[in-house]
């Protein structure tokens, strides 16, 4: 965005009640994804749609990566504040009408809605984080935005889960809109003024070509282990993934106003940053969605225990963050210790609940998943400070929105070969056994890329992330 890297002339007042709604829009963003996820089998299981359990995790993953880059776009275009008001508005109405729907499609219908409308505004926080504080503070700041996300997470996935089980579905599905909506108002009424860019267009092609390249992976992966790897509809969709990649590259070349732009894509450092950050975070699906499956179906846990698994690594994530970034915030040289200390806690914790089951003992299972709550913290504080030191001024708003991208991407991808998984799992060995096979390779996928980031932090960010920095700050003056 084209005033991204100022810090506007706020009072106190204003900043510190616009960093509260930054705080209620990212707590409102996982606290809707947590809920959802925790009560997500047994709704599907009351409309006789259990079948379809990956598949929803997998649309709603691939409408939020669609979107995200196309918030990005309207940031520019008609700024953020109106970006949070329409598509936090269709948050909160798709949320209500969770509520009240008993029929699959709608219901799955409404959830592409949700993700792909909490897609439009997911980067928001962090780049109005960007016009609030000074670079210095970004780190310290974004740990408090880590801490708001786990936050949400536990209040979502704990309070859906005591619904759930107190026969409150419907609340249980649209509570979380209540933080959404105090967040939309102190954005709108404290927020700072865009500098718009009106001259920009939406590359609505580029929209249509992304969606049909994912939408091909989603459906080509999820239904490979049902349908057959040979099937028409299979390959029709593999080949659609295959075509769709090639023409969105040479679009996204050619148009002067691209979705996704491959400029970008020319700065090393800030390609292995990303990369590695989707890595990080592909285990979130297996912990959110495939462990409140375990905790329910393997070792007979209620909907509202397992949202109390949250509990410790909530209480991680609200303190480890502070922590965290002031530590990443004493010197650059710090950010790839951060990533790597990520990597390091998130193969422990995946490796180790691997062996998930029903004699696994509950408190082993918290306690895995609350170490999972210092990775987080490790990486966002480092993450976001790292990719902004590398891009261009004018750049950054884009630069931001594409780390998002990147993340969402990275839920697609564990998704559809966590869907490959845990669906070939399920179907070859029927019942108990098949459970425990497919939740156990989803987590061993989720150490393995955790593995794959820390090669490639240590072996190659490491050695190139000092040279890229100084020629950003070159670039800046």
């Amino acid at each position: 965005m084209a005033n991204v890297g100022q810090i506007p002339a706020l009072s106190d007042q204003q900043r510190n009640l616009t960093f509260i709604g930054c705080l209620l829009l990212a707590l409102s963003m996982s606290a809707f994804g947590l809920s959802l996820a925790n009560i997500q089998g047994a709704v599907l299981d009351s409309m006789n749609g259990a079948a379809s359990f990956s598949l929803v995790t997998a649309l709603g993953s691939a409408a939020l990566c669609i979107m995200t880059p196309v918030g990005g776009s309207l940031m520019d275009l008609i700024g953020t504040k109106k970006v949070v008001l329409y598509f936090g508005a269709m948050v909160c109405i798709c949320a209500i009408l969770l509520a009240f729907t008993g029929n699959l499609f709608l219901y799955i219908l409404l959830r592409v809605l949700l993700s792909g409308a909490q897609g439009a505004f997911a980067s928001v926080p962090f780049i109005v984080l960007r016009k609030l504080f000074a670079p210095e503070k970004l780190p310290t700041y974004t740990g408090y935005l880590s801490g708001a996300l786990a936050a949400g997470g536990f209040l979502g996935s704990w309070v859906a889960g005591w619904l759930l089980d107190h026969s409150m579905v419907g609340l249980a599905s649209c509570f979380p809109a209540i933080f959404l909506a105090v967040g939309i108002f102190l954005m709108l009424k404290f927020g700072p003024e865009d500098v718009l860019n009106r001259s920009k267009k939406i590359d609505l092609l580029g929209v249509v070509i992304l969606a049909v390249t994912l939408l091909s992976l989603v459906f080509g992966l999820n239904f490979g282990p049902t349908k057959g790897w040979t099937s028409p509809m299979v390959l029709l969709c593999l080949a659609g993934l295959v075509i769709g990649l090639i023409v969105l590259i040479w679009w996204e070349k050619k148009t002067p106003n691209p979705l996704i732009p491959l400029k970008l894509f020319h700065n090393k450092a800030y390609v292995i940053l990303i990369v590695v950050s989707g890595l990080l975070v592909m285990y979130m699906t297996a912990i959110n969605t495939y462990i409140p499956q375990a905790l329910q179906k393997l070792m007979g846990q209620s909907a509202a225990i397992s949202g109390t698994v949250q509990i410790p690594k909530t209480i991680v994530s609200i303190i480890v963050p502070g922590l965290a970034g002031a530590w990443v915030a004493r010197s650059t040289n710090n950010f790839w210790k951060a990533l790597a200390a990520a990597a390091v806690v998130l193969i422990v914790s995946c490796s180790l609940l691997v062996f998930i089951g029903p004699n696994m003992p509950l408190w082993f299972v918290i306690t895995m998943v609350a170490f999972t709550g210092a990775a987080d913290s490790f990486r966002t504080v480092s993450t976001v400070p790292a990719a902004l030191s590398l891009l261009k001024m004018q750049d950054m708003g884009i630069g931001t929105s594409m780390i998002g991208f990147m993340i969402s991407l990275s839920g697609v991808l564990a998704s559809a070969l966590y869907s490959i998984a845990y669906n070939t799992l399920v179907q070859a060995t029927p019942g108990q056994r098949g459970l425990i096979d497919g939740i156990d390779t989803v987590l061993l996928i989720s150490a393995a890329a955790a593995l794959i980031a820390l090669l490639l932090d240590v072996l190659v960010f490491r050695v190139i992330y000092p040279k890229a920095l100084a020629k950003a700050k070159a670039e800046n003056k």
